[in-house]
């Protein structure tokens, strides 16, 4: 037993076998380069306990060739039927079992690729970086996986192309590697990795990996894609489907075009795209603001989701792509003609450039016409790496239009990112705007704190009131000063009612430039999961401010409150209710100050293992400050349904429906998706999109959609 546990603290190395017959990837592990090496089983208990002996036993096995790197995984389990399968697409994680590969190519402590399968040979890839706290989902590799369930457990067999890597040009290689294994059933995480007790709560710690030795004498080879698509889409209008227009998706927005990848070298890849395929399938999920700020889109498109992390800033957002290609009020899109896009890493140096061209474009909005300039977007990042675990960088941000007349916005900016021993870090940030018509300011950022099962935060922040962030960046409020302090716990345990827990209490303290009076808060939230894999959330602030609308110095308060069930049941949802003071805008003009309350129940069911039906609404409860309700507007919501069938690994088909009331607007989508190939794929889909604004509900566009996308690599 002594032996056992000092194992689990040992630095953990295993070395990669070269092999001249590469293993057939059918799951069947039966070659000789796995039954003839032994690889490596001193897994640990990561999740809920820390550094705990495994429960079940899991055998690992790493080959190589000059083409590919090669896992086998023996999963076991000692009691039969315990493995927890289910088939869904590709990229869908988080249910049932999965073995988890992370590959530290450069050996840095910061950036990993991510591959995870489960036993029905379901892939997801993920790019880390930031030594462990950033995710980048929308990273897709071409990798080859394949798993079969046995009564004594499920094996997979993995590989990874050296073509899909990144990595130094030397001799011999040491990766830095992680093999994490989850066991729904038993709800707990294994890994193979330098873990510590003191590490619990910190989530993935690139520089805990274990060490991956013997690759020699491979390199990416030439390294080239090419993924031409095709695009078209067939609109129908009018409330008469018979005596409709129908219209086609002119060539200009990238009905035929073409994005090519060349990899220079094993550490720097340059993207290139003409009429990109910059296309969303999925509508944006619908919102009601009753704020005067600009509602925040998340980025769905791949050119940019992919590599994003290069661009993030702790503190502030200087890019926000989706200014790019932005969608105008009338619901169209700005014409996207072309872009290039080069990432990689030189030494201890991250390089990031994206330049993007986009088209006029003219819309009506309100029954006026106006016209959206053509622009050039660029964007440079440099990041450098600094001691063991800390990086430094640089960002240069510009966006210049013509139009009547020229108009360019610019953004430079550094980020400092240090770590201090194990668990403390220091953080900092600043930029300035420039505009070719207007002035512009400084903002900034400074914070330091603790990571760990106690963890702590202070920051400080700056803003000009003539900063701005809009070339291509995002910034809802300028012209304000802030200090806040966050302090926080987080525990988790096998046994017990109670499974785990998170507490965290702050204050704050600033004020708008705009304002003479500060403003103070005072939040704190808790929440926790229990043995029944139920989780409830609880967490309110109370804040003084000033208000500039009715020059009115007032008490804020707002409460949270939610819970979600077990969602490996074949019935789970949650429910989740809000309430909280504001001053209540409509179309960004000011109203009154009231109460805003929202309600929002979901709920799925799983009938079978690969088909789930969902349905989620939010309701908005709008009251003036006496809690008379809004004579107007008392109650609006939101609601969307949704249902999810993989039929096979290759084929799925998904059916979204969403309906918002305030904006009167309804749509439904039905998505099909076959994979021909890795990375290959035939989408075909349709959306009708109703319009409720005349008082009854009519067909305002019905939409038919077919895209191609197919990739060639050398």
């Amino acid at each position: 037993m002594i032996v056992l546990v000092l194992s689990l603290f040992a630095g953990r190395t295993t070395q990669a076998v070269r092999v001249e017959e590469p293993p057939i990837i059918d799951g069947v592990l039966d070659e000789a380069c796995w039954q003839q090496n032994p690889g490596f089983t001193d897994f640990m208990e990561n999740y809920p306990e820390m550094c705990e002996p495994p429960s079940e036993s899991t055998r690992v096995v790493v080959c190589y060739d000059d083409y590919a790197l090669y896992f086998g995984c023996f999963c076991y389990y000692k009691e039969p039927g315990q493995v927890v399968a289910r088939l869904v697409p590709r990229e869908s994680g988080g249910e049932g079992d999965d073995i988890t590969i992370s590959i530290d190519t450069y050996n840095d402590d910061r950036n990993a690729y991510r591959f995870s399968v489960n036993p029905l040979g379901i892939q997801r890839d993920i790019h880390i970086s930031g030594g462990g706290w950033n995710y980048d989902y929308a990273w897709n590799g071409v990798w080859y996986a394949e798993a079969t369930i046995e009564e004594c457990g499920w094996f997979a067999e993995i590989a990874i192309p050296f073509k899909t890597l990144r990595f130094p040009p030397q001799d011999e290689q040491v990766w830095g590697l992680c093999v994490s294994r989850w066991m729904d059933a038993k709800y707990e995480r294994l890994v193979w990795a330098d873990y510590q007790p003191a590490d619990k709560g910190m989530g993935t710690r690139v520089d805990r990996f274990g060490e991956l030795t013997g690759i020699r004498g491979v390199s990416s080879g030439l390294h080239m894609e090419f993924l031409p698509h095709f695009t078209q889409t067939a609109r129908v209008r009018g409330p008469d489907v018979l005596d409709s227009v129908v219209t086609f998706l002119p060539m200009t927005a990238g009905v035929a075009g073409m994005d090519a990848k060349w990899g220079i070298s094993s550490n720097l890849v340059l993207d290139v795209t003409t009429f990109p395929d910059y296309g969303q399938i999925e509508a944006d999920p619908e919102q009601i603001n009753l704020s005067k700020y600009e509602t925040y889109l998340s980025e769905r498109r791949p050119f940019f989701t992919e590599g994003a992390d290069l661009f993030e800033f702790g503190y502030f957002e200087p890019l926000y792509t989706r200014r790019i290609g932005r969608r105008l009020p009338d619901g169209s899109e700005v014409p996207i003609y072309g872009g290039t896009k080069l990432t990689g890493k030189m030494g201890g140096t991250e390089l990031g450039i994206i330049e993007a061209c986009t088209g006029e474009a003219v819309y009506e909005y309100y029954g006026r016409e106006y016209a959206e300039p053509a622009a050039l977007y660029s964007i440079a990042r440099i990041k450098q790496d600094l001691f063991s675990r800390s990086e430094s960088g640089i960002i240069a941000t510009s966006c210049e239009r013509w139009g009547e007349k020229h108009q360019g916005d610019r953004v430079l900016g550094c980020d400092l990112d240090l770590s201090i021993a194990d668990d403390w870090y220091v953080n900092g940030e600043g930029l300035y705007s420039f505009h070719a018509d207007k002035q512009g300011g400084p903002m900034g950022a400074v914070g330091f704190g603790k990571s760990g099962r106690f963890n702590f935060h202070a920051s400080a922040s700056y803003t000009d009131s003539l900063a701005d962030l809009a070339a291509a960046g995002y910034l809802s409020r300028p012209g304000h000063i802030w200090a806040s302090i966050n302090t926080g716990y987080d525990d988790s345990w096998g046994s017990g009612c109670l499974r785990s827990i998170s507490v965290n209490l702050g204050p704050s303290v600033g004020r708008y430039l705009e304002d003479t009076i500060p403003s103070y808060t005072v939040w704190g939230s808790a929440c926790g999961s229990f043995s029944n894999r139920w989780y409830v959330n609880l967490s309110g602030s109370a804040s003084r401010n000033f208000y500039q609308e009715d020059q009115s110095l007032r008490w804020i308060k707002s409460v949270n409150a939610g819970f979600s069930s077990n969602t490996t049941k074949d019935i789970y949802g949650g429910l989740w209710i809000s309430l909280w003071d504001q001053y209540v805008y409509e179309y960004y003009v000011p109203q009154y100050f009231g109460h805003v309350g929202t309600a929002s129940p979901n709920i799925s069911w799983r009938p079978r293992h690969n088909l789930v039906l969902s349905a989620y609404a939010t309701g908005f409860f709008t009251f003036q400050e006496s809690w008379e309700p809004d004579p107007l507007n008392a109650f609006r919501w939101t609601a969307g349904e949704s249902l999810r069938y993989t039929a096979t690994r290759k084929l799925s088909f998904r059916l979204n429906a969403q309906q918002n009331t305030y904006a009167e607007h309804y749509t439904q989508q039905l998505l099909a998706t076959y994979e021909i190939a890795p990375l290959s794929y035939l989408y075909l889909a349709s959306a009708v999109n109703l319009d409720g604004s005349s008082g009854s509900i009519e067909v305002g566009e019905v939409t038919l959609y077919a895209k191609i996308v197919y990739l060639f690599r050398i």
